[in-house]
């Protein structure tokens, strides 16, 4: 993988990668899985990640309800103003309904964990049909820069 590529290339090429894979499986036969009870689902239970609900991943947002400008500063030719500034950028804002924080300027996350080292785990599957949303929604959490690429060494590439 070049890694000269931006978040967004690099995205894009592994869910081509996924995708090629996920395809040749649809040729094969069906597999039988069988499920035998053990302790590691309730090991991991607590390290699920919990995707938002993957409805419509471009919601419009309504601009005509933004709250704009301070009362007794901003004039009303302002708010306008500042309203068509929005408007014309409108497909860069995240609408109602899709679960993502408006991003933290300014903050930065970081917790101690003293002399840990960090705890590398497998990337888990991901169904095909799921496949799809999880990619539009990476790909507009990282042009949003709600998120940004990661070479932690905690993290294993399959």
């Amino acid at each position: 993988m070049d890694h000269s590529s931006t978040p967004l290339e690099r995205l894009e090429e592994d869910y081509i990668q996924c995708m090629r894979v996920n395809a040749e499986e649809l040729e094969q036969e069906p597999a039988v899985y069988i499920h035998e009870g053990s302790d590691m689902m309730s090991q991991l239970k607590d390290q699920l990640a919990m995707l938002p609900e993957l409805q419509d991943l471009s919601p419009r947002c309504d601009i005509s309800k933004a709250d704009v400008g301070e009362p007794g500063i901003t004039t009303d030719v302002q708010e306008r103003q500042f309203k068509e500034i929005l408007k014309l950028h409108r497909s860069i804002f995240f609408g109602d309904g899709n679960a993502a924080p408006a991003p933290a300027r300014g903050v930065v996350c970081d917790l101690d964990v003293g002399d840990a080292k960090p705890v590398a785990q497998r990337p888990r599957p991901v169904a095909p049909q799921v496949a799809i949303k999880v990619y539009e929604l990476l790909k507009k959490l990282l042009e949003t820069k709600l998120i940004e690429h990661s070479e932690s060494p905690g993290l294993l590439r399959s």
